[in-house]
């Protein structure tokens, strides 16, 4: 008897003391159990996110190096960088080109401007005759006869879903209008319809 009312007191006194269980569980050094369906997702630039940055602006690292808006670039797979993401640009990114003309087909490039020097998103310096700020296209804001750029669909996934992926593709290109249908764009010089949700549509030049 003398036993048991010693290991009841023992008891007692490791359930008030919750210096050995910090989160309350119960189970000395366990973390809080969370019930389905009541984690919150991932802010933008967290880990589990892959789009949005942390809000920095472009800026030089210890070593000399340019880094784009929005700090480090997430590397690992998240959400596809499709039309409701923004296609993962963040703010700042512009499009450089080289050229543009009717008919042709050119490829677009993700870069941003530090010290009034332009970078692609590898950190190289480049010299495009041709910079554009963008935004996600709608069909009401697309006209015949004008420049698009658009993601370039590769089998039967249409965008990536690495952050990273989304700023250094080479799958930008920089084309015409031709003809807009009901659920497809047609590009001068572009054999294949491009869907609305690939577009974004040039807002200002530098």
């Amino acid at each position: 008897m003398g036993r048991f009312v010693l290991l009841v007191a023992l008891l007692a006194a490791c359930k008030g003391d919750k210096s050995n269980d910090p989160f309350g569980t119960g189970v000395p050094g366990s973390p809080p159990k969370s019930e389905p369906g009541t984690s919150k997702p991932a802010k933008p630039g967290a880990p589990g996110s892959s789009y949005g940055g942390n809000g920095k602006p472009a800026s030089w690292s210890d070593n000399g190096e340019a880094h784009g808006p929005g700090g480090p670039v997430f590397m690992g797979r998240g959400p596809d960088c499709d039309a409701k993401r923004d296609h993962c640009m963040r703010p700042g990114v512009f499009f450089g080109v080289d050229n543009m003309s009717p008919g042709k087909l050119y490829r677009a490039t993700p870069i941003f401007e530090l010290d009034g020097k332009w970078f692609n998103w590898r950190g190289k310096e480049e010299h495009f005759d041709k910079r554009f700020k963008t935004k996600v296209a709608t069909k009401d804001t697309l006209q015949v006869g004008e420049p698009i750029i658009w993601f370039i669909t590769e089998g039967s996934k249409p965008f990536v879903d690495v952050e990273y992926e989304a700023l250094t593709s080479s799958r930008w290109e920089i084309g015409y209008v031709e003809e807009l249908k009901a659920d497809k764009v047609r590009v001068k010089g572009f054999s294949d319809a491009v869907g609305y949700d690939t577009i974004r549509i040039i807002v200002d030049a530098k």
